[in-house]
């Protein structure tokens, strides 16, 4: 079946048909505007379970394992190569690995991902060996990162001609074929929308902010006091991770997505509030101590 349920409900179809047929078949489109954007929601949904499998957290009445095989059918139905390497990688880190070890490698992802606009800059990131690794799994997966990768150089050459406040929007971001209104470029990954049209303060005002939260999260491990407590909060840091990784190749960025990022901030000030009333309830004590002793001598 093709996507059809735009154009059934609503009357119109919100982006390019032919991007959505893959082999014999199509992707699924569902009401999200695009397939990739399914497939992404498919494979964050995959990770949580396999992180809920692993802490023996049940979910309602079903068991993990019959929602694991049905995610996993359903993301391989979507027919979104990256999404299914997302949810492949982070699903063996957060089986193979501590809560330690994976808070770590959520640490490293996001350091990658702030770094690369200038790793681009300065033409330092291995565009090159990154295409001919693809290319040795898939022609067609390749020619399209690389089509990613040409409209990233011509944008990126654009944006820093302005580079502190961007170009602001109406497309003034794009680069236009010489002496007409038609645009030559495509801003496929969030990072270089948001450097485009808001500049470097745009781009560390909404990537600083994903940034600093796993940041905190990572600080912050040492202090839960159990293994479930960690292993919720170093899954839930590679979750925002891989969320911040995926605006590279695309913006798959939606409230949804905020959501998750804003509720491992409101975890981070948890731990933080419990850990500040232990250290006063110790100060107590020892106030306490102090004026006992005093007393008897």
């Amino acid at each position: 079946m093709s996507p059809q349920l735009h154009t059934w409900v609503y009357g119109f179809f919100p982006h390019s048909f032919i991007q959505q047929v893959r082999g014999d078949g199509f992707r699924a489109v569902v009401f999200m505007g695009y397939g990739l954007w399914v497939a992404f929601f498919i494979a964050i949904s995959l990770i949580s379970v396999i992180a809920l499998w692993r802490m023996r957290s049940a979910i309602g009445y079903f068991r993990n394992v019959h929602i694991f095989i049905y995610l996993c059918v359903v993301l391989f139905l979507c027919k979104s190569s990256a999404s299914l390497i997302y949810a492949a990688f982070v699903g063996i880190a957060l089986v193979a690995l501590s809560p330690k070890v994976q808070s770590r490698l959520a640490l490293v992802i996001v350091i990658v991902v702030m770094s690369y606009p200038i790793l681009s800059i300065e033409r330092l990131f291995p565009h090159e060996p990154l295409l001919e690794l693809v290319s040795s799994i898939s022609e067609e997966r390749a020619e399209s990162l690389a089509y990613r990768f040409g409209n990233e150089h011509i944008l990126l050459d654009k944006a820093m001609e302005r580079s502190y406040f961007g170009w602001g929007n109406w497309g003034r971001n794009h680069v236009y074929e010489e002496g007409t209104t038609k645009s030559i470029s495509v801003t496929d990954g969030q990072w270089i929308l948001v450097f485009g049209t808001s500049g470097w303060f745009g781009f560390l005002a909404e990537f600083g902010l994903i940034f600093l939260t796993v940041i905190g999260a990572v600080r912050s491990l040492r202090f839960c006091k159990t293994e479930p407590e960690k292993s919720l909060l170093a899954a839930h840091s590679l979750i925002v991770a891989i969320i911040f990784l995926d605006q590279i190749p695309n913006a798959s960025i939606n409230p949804l997505y905020w959501l998750i990022i804003g509720s491992l901030y409101g975890r981070i000030e948890h731990i933080k509030q419990q850990r500040y009333k232990v250290v006063k309830e110790d100060d107590a004590f020892r106030a306490n101590l102090d004026n006992k002793l005093t007393y008897d001598v």
